[in-house]
């Protein structure tokens, strides 16, 4: 089954694509206030083939268009019969051709010899030409006329001509007076956001990446492209996102028009298993580690990850990535486990040696007594950089029961963690 949108006011094609798209990848422009798509398999979703069409007309309506609806069994039976309805038409196989003999032949893609042979014939509907003989019709109008016939009959089944689909949504917005504050500036550019993401919803869309630009009082454009940290089609992460980059980036002057285009792609799908640990919600996630990110340095913000070397702290920090449910969980260890706590940075500290022992350890205005220590481990490492590095380490057990690790860099110490 097919359904056709047309619209009777001329209004831009790709509000009719976005609103046919919402149902099926796979979408014609017949003209330019016309378009056809397939509507098979949408019965597990709505229902009946009324329900459907219900659930289109409703669609249509949301976006604000006036246009005829009409489904039928096949793409041009359905063309045809959207282009002389009102409103919205249902028409089962076994009503096709009964409800196409009625319509005006000249509806057909027709030359202008063959309408005005028709017209000298008396042939004024669909059902008075699909009854005359296809080889008289074939002799005297040409072959193209016995594919009209078939059009007429409603018997014509070919594969939808595909468009590729706009990557780019672009809404737009003229103020009637200048916006000189920022609380205005956002309010205006959330009414814009809800519509533009409307239209990413409808079509089964996202953006990965959204473009502000402001015209300015003084004549200059102000424009702002943010790489959005993973696909969003909700206009409340998107206005966050577009506030934090006009409170860094301040236009210089008052606002008289907005624009903001999206680049589309498809939607991110996440399926969990049911016994990984419960993770915070990515879109939300994502915005948290940006403005982050944004505070502290790229560098400063991720998940530790073990490297291969001798380096005291052999670590990086990488991006945060969700669990897999193919990745098994780490079993825990039944036996005790050592830990050390860190500080960054370390704490620069004193040492009081008693010949070649730690005896007193002084950090701030305070002094602990060392009541045993375990080193020195004299380290050192990649020498080939020019990071390299040469430390000595000592594990002191401080009168007050804590156990910590103080290095000697550049015969400078520090205390470097506590262990838990």
């Amino acid at each position: 089954m097919y359904a056709c949108i047309h619209s009777a006011l001329p209004i831009p094609h790709s509000a009719l694509l976005e609103c046919a798209r919402g149902f099926s990848p796979t979408a014609e422009l017949a003209d330019a206030e016309t378009v056809v798509f397939s509507i098979g398999g949408l019965g597990l979703l709505y229902g009946s083939i009324e329900a459907i069409a219900q659930a289109i007309a409703d669609r249509v309506s949301r976006a604000g268009l006036e246009a005829n609806i009409a489904v039928a069994h096949n793409a041009d039976a359905a063309i045809l019969i959207a282009a002389c309805v009102t409103g919205l038409a249902v028409v089962r196989p076994t009503e096709t051709r009964e409800r196409l003999s009625i319509l005006d032949v000249r509806l057909l893609p027709l030359s202008p010899e063959a309408e005005q042979t028709l017209d000298l014939w008396g042939v004024r509907t669909m059902g008075q030409f699909a009854q005359l003989p296809e080889a008289g019709v074939a002799q005297r109008l040409g072959p193209e006329a016995v594919r009209w016939q078939r059009l007429a009959r409603g018997a014509v089944h070919r594969p939808l001509i595909e468009l590729a689909p706009d990557n780019t949504f672009v809404e737009s917005l003229e103020l009637d007076y200048p916006i000189a504050l920022l609380e205005g500036l956002v309010f205006a550019i959330g009414r814009i956001l809800t519509s533009l993401c409307t239209r990413l919803v409808m079509a089964g869309l996202a953006a990965d990446e959204m473009t502000v630009s402001l015209q300015l009082e003084d004549g200059a454009e102000y424009q702002r492209s943010v790489k959005l940290p993973l696909p969003l089609d909700s206009s409340k992460p998107l206005l966050r996102i577009a506030r934090f980059e006009l409170e860094k980036h301040t236009p210089g002057a008052a606002i008289c028009g907005i624009a903001i285009s999206a680049h589309t792609v498809i939607p991110r799908r996440l399926q969990f298993g049911l016994f990984l640990p419960a993770t915070p919600e990515p879109a939300k996630l994502e915005m948290t580690l940006s403005r982050l990110r944004a505070m502290v340095g790229e560098n400063n913000v991720g998940v530790p990850e073990l490297i291969d070397s001798h380096h005291p702290q052999p670590f990086r920090l990488v991006p945060f990535s969700t669990p897999q449910a193919d990745v098994p969980l780490r079993k825990r260890s039944a036996s005790l486990v050592v830990s050390i706590r860190y500080y960054r940075p370390p704490i620069e500290s004193a040492i009081v040696m008693q010949g070649s022992h730690p005896v007193k350890l002084l950090v701030g205005e305070g002094a602990r007594k060392v009541v045993s220590a375990a080193g020195p481990w004299k380290l050192s490492g990649d020498w080939w950089k020019p990071e390299e590095w040469e430390r000595e380490e000592w594990d002191l057990a401080l009168s007050d029961g804590t156990v910590c690790r103080v290095v000697c860099v550049a015969e400078r110490w520090f205390l470097e963690g506590v262990y838990d």
